[in-house]
């Protein structure tokens, strides 16, 4: 057996991310036979401790964007790249951004890519931007382990026919993006007839997170199902900027009428039709699949693993007639169960085998450290932020206790890593803002509310109101903020700075805010982008907007609920400006007078 080696692996392991990406980096320290240990750069500047030299090999997580300073600044490029070790990437999403990151990964001298692409595709991909890297396949997610032995009734006894979470995607990825939406559309209403008991949703305030994921999903019957990725491969980004620049003119335009200004051309340049992890969920909790005919990654085969739906929902029907079949049903999620879960196939256990194996065959000999540099770099990540102020954590937290007068901050559970950007901006704000340290102050208050929702959750929505208070007080917004009432959501949504909007009518969303109208707050950012700057004089922080471009406030909901007034406040004075929507005296808050983001009603 080879000796065992010494990797760094660079990831962004925030634990507010998604769960799928949570265990895949957890899985290298669980199953290599390598030591593996893990360093978060994201929002940091520089390390003048951490030294690559006391490993044997660097990784690269897909959780971090390699070509953005603020997921890994010029400071780690430049130790990467002057690293003389095996140098792996982890890629997802490889349909954007693709000149722009290849030649970022040439400039950091990878020797091997793990990747989504589809075998076919790999040479037109990569074979001229990345000469003489070797690629190996990977998967978006792998079967998760907490489902192994997951208990799963039977089909008959499942009070719902058919579950599904969509999800509106960008236009620029293609048709194929589209299908996460047009599949449960279209089966919900041809569902009707047949008298089917459907909870099938694809807005973001439908989204189901965590436990609630997989009881949600064990209760069906069967799920919906289409391809991941896109159909549309955009290698420089100018298919996303035209498309940002078309709805920006016409923001309103439907999909059809990008497509057939923008988009046509370019549709199938480059396919990445690839598996979901969310056939690995469904699988292991026995619920049978109704999903558009793919290749799905050669992972699953129709009639065999799923039941095949027809893109013009022609053999609908027949659809209708195997999912009344409760013993049918049982045998197809039998054969799924057996060749997907229990098989072991796609263990995540496997991908760390490979790994460990092209670690082994490309170190050709073993570096030999304490590494004592690392362990120092680690313990400063709490205190070292991208805007390079001087001050650590502990003085924060004073400061924030101090503000609010309040014992409980002792039980202020915040992950510590999120200090190192983020959190402390939050924090700063939160000692210096009344409307902001009041939320938090409702919150320490609040018993049941510490109890539903952890301290980082109330700083990051925070955070992200204080980007919408930022970008309407700059001279030249980068955005502006319309806003709306939607099935008893209150939506924020980007538009670009030329947009019009009229004035929010503010005592509609107070009075729904204090009646329990309002059940969900959000802010949509897609319109722009997925990322938000927020300034802080000569230095700047990105922020990543919610998932893909939109931010649920789920912890300002949850305080909402017993203590609306603190989070109406903060809402008007993070996008509110002084000239509308104006306070009346009895709920002025000097807060509220800070210039912000032009709001409307769209």
């Amino acid at each position: 057996m080879s000796s065992r080696r010494s990797v760094l692996l660079l990831c962004d392991d925030h634990r507010g991310h998604a769960g799928t990406i949570l265990e895949h980096i957890r899985a290298f320290q669980r199953y290599s036979r390598h030591q593996v240990l893990t360093f978060n750069p994201r929002g940091l500047s520089g390390s003048r401790l951490l030294d690559l030299d006391e490993f044997d090999a660097v990784v690269i997580h897909y959780s971090l964007v390699v070509t953005s300073d603020h997921y890994l600044a010029p400071a780690f490029r430049e130790k990467i790249r002057a690293f003389n070790g095996l140098k792996i990437q982890f890629l997802q999403d490889e349909y954007r951004w693709v000149d722009e990151i290849t030649a970022m990964l040439r400039h950091l001298g990878i020797a091997v890519l793990y990747s989504v692409v589809p075998a076919e595709h790999l040479e037109l991909m990569y074979a001229g931007r990345l000469p003489g890297v070797e690629t190996r396949p990977t998967l978006t997610g792998y079967v998760p382990e907490e489902l192994l032995d997951a208990a799963t009734p039977p089909a008959a006894t499942r009070p719902i026919d058919i579950g599904y979470r969509g999800r509106e995607l960008p236009y620029w990825l293609g048709r194929l993006g589209q299908e996460k939406v047009a599949i449960g559309r279209e089966v919900l209403r041809r569902a009707r007839p047949h008298h089917l008991r459907c909870d099938i949703a694809w807005r973001e305030s439908d989204r189901i997170y965590g436990p609630a994921w997989k009881r949600f999903l064990g209760s069906c019957r069967s799920t919906l199902g289409s391809g991941s990725g896109a159909s549309i491969t955009d290698f420089d980004g100018s298919i996303e900027r035209t498309v940002r620049d078309y709805l920006a003119r016409r923001p309103k335009a439907s999909y059809a009428e990008v497509d057939a200004a923008v988009l046509g051309p370019h549709e199938g340049n480059l396919i990445m039709n690839i598996i979901s992890p969310r056939v690995f969920e469904a699988a292991a909790l026995r619920t049978a699949m109704i999903m558009f005919p793919g290749p799905y990654s050669g992972v699953v085969e129709a009639d065999r693993h799923y039941i095949p739906l027809a893109p013009d929902f022609s053999n609908f029907p027949e659809v209708v007639r195997r999912l009344r079949d409760h013993r049918y049903l049982d045998e197809l999620t039998a054969r799924a169960h057996a060749d997907l879960i229990r098989s072991g196939e796609y263990s995540i256990r496997r991908l760390i085998e490979d790994f460990d194996s092209v670690v082994d065959g490309r170190c050709s000999s073993r570096v030999h450290s304490l590494r004592l540099r690392y362990r120092a770099a680690r313990a400063g990540i709490p205190i070292r932020r991208s805007d390079r102020a001087s001050i650590g954590v502990g003085r924060v937290a004073r400061a924030l206790a101090r503000a609010t007068g309040s014992s409980g901050l002792r039980r202020f559970a915040v992950d510590p890593a999120s200090y190192s950007a983020k959190g402390y901006a939050a924090l700063r704000r939160v000692t210096t803002d009344p409307a902001l340290r009041g939320v938090m102050l409702a919150y320490l208050r609040d018993r049941g509310a510490r109890q539903a929702i952890s301290g980082d959750l109330v700083l990051e929505d925070l955070l992200e109101l204080e980007v919408l208070r930022r970008a309407g007080s700059s001279r030249r917004p980068p955005f502006l903020v319309a806003s709306h009432l939607e099935d008893q959501q209150l939506v924020f949504e980007s538009r670009p700075p030329a947009s019009l909007t009229e004035a929010v009518d503010w005592e509609e969303i107070a009075a729904g805010l204090r009646q329990g109208r309002i059940r969900g707050l959000r802010w949509d950012h897609r319109p722009i982008g997925l990322v938000a700057r927020l300034d802080f004089g000569r230095s700047s922080l990105t922020v990543a907007v919610g998932d893909h471009g939109v931010h649920q406030f789920r912890a300002l909901q949850t305080i909402a609920a017993t203590n609306p007034e603190p989070v109406l406040r903060a809402l008007r004075a993070a996008v509110a400006g002084p000239d509308r929507g104006a306070a009346s005296s009895s709920e002025a808050h000097p807060a509220a007078a800070t210039p912000s983001a032009k709001i409307g009603r769209s």
